[in-house]
């Protein structure tokens, strides 16, 4: 079956959205943690509706979301459109010319929301080291699944 939604082609193209506006480096647990913060803005910042709605994993959704940004990440770096870099700290992913220029044909609501909430992960968290960036997900993740379940008991549903 081929899945439409969150699939690695899609999730490819976030990573090069995310690297494009991030401006600079990053390794493949610090695009995890980039991707979730962009798609779940409103977590980090609650005067924002995020971009995909609020469900009973979202908050734990990072954790198994590394084998599909690692494909995602494959096919855009097999198209030229992301830069692999090898140095002493480890592999990292950059944008190129060709990533600019790939997402300049985008031009989709979804697409300004996505770079939107890219751009303000990239203000708020471009200076945050890998344990910095860790240990901020250890300190929010109870307070994100607590936002769903406010959200659920408001509407009358029953959180399992």
């Amino acid at each position: 079956m081929q899945r439409v939604f969150n699939n690695a082609i899609e999730t490819g193209v976030r990573m090069v959205v995310i690297l494009t506006e991030s401006k600079k480096s990053l390794d493949l647990q610090q695009l995890i943690f980039y991707d979730h913060l962009t798609l779940h803005f409103g977590d980090v910042d609650s005067k924002y509706i995020s971009l995909h709605p609020s469900n009973p994993f979202h908050s734990t959704e990072y954790i198994v979301k590394r084998k599909l940004v690692q494909e995602g990440l494959n096919i855009v770096i097999a198209k030229g459109l992301v830069d692999v870099e090898y140095s002493a700290e480890g592999i990292k992913y950059k944008a190129n010319k060709s990533s600019e220029h790939f997402l300049s044909y985008f031009e989709s609501e979804y697409y300004k929301k996505l770079k939107f909430f890219a751009y303000q992960v990239a203000l708020r968290f471009n200076d945050y080291s890998l344990n910095e960036l860790t240990n901020y997900f250890r300190l929010n993740i109870g307070q994100w699944k607590g936002e769903f379940e406010k959200e659920v008991l408001f509407r009358g549903e029953e959180v399992v």
